[in-house]
């Protein structure tokens, strides 16, 4: 959730910095990818929360997350449909004066949805092993 509010890109022209979150990037009209983002970890929290302590979140028992296998595929998705539009911004920022790169809000993003693959992943083997 983080990711979404760190610069996903920034470029520089001499004192001038712009950066790009994740709710900069459109996806659906006014609907961002950052908002999207925030929207699955939020989901993926109160679910966490709900499996480490059940019955302490107000949330109906249909509307539990089983799996963050979903949320992570989602969110790889999202990551990965904003890496072409930075890579082409930052790539049209060029001169003697400018700069840009991308910025940890991407890799932070990323880094979320394979955590949340991973554990996912690993539930499932717990699952299947019958240790949960």
């Amino acid at each position: 959730m983080i990711g979404s509010w760190m610069p996903w890109a920034s470029g520089s022209v001499l004192a001038l910095t712009v950066n790009h979150s994740g709710f900069d990037l459109s996806i659906f009209g006014p609907i961002s990818v950052g908002l999207l983002l925030l929207v699955v970890g939020a989901v993926e929290a109160a679910g966490m929360i709900d499996r480490l302590a059940p019955g302490r979140l107000p949330i109906p028992k249909d509307w539990r997350i089983q799996n963050p296998v979903r949320s992570g595929v989602i969110a790889a998705a999202l990551v990965g449909f904003a890496v072409p539009d930075l890579n082409a911004w930052v790539h049209g920022i060029h001169g003697s004066l400018a700069t840009a790169s991308l910025g940890p809000g991407l890799w932070v993003s990323g880094t979320g949805a394979f955590g949340l693959l991973w554990s996912g992943w690993l539930l499932r083997v717990r699952k299947s092993r019958g240790t949960q």
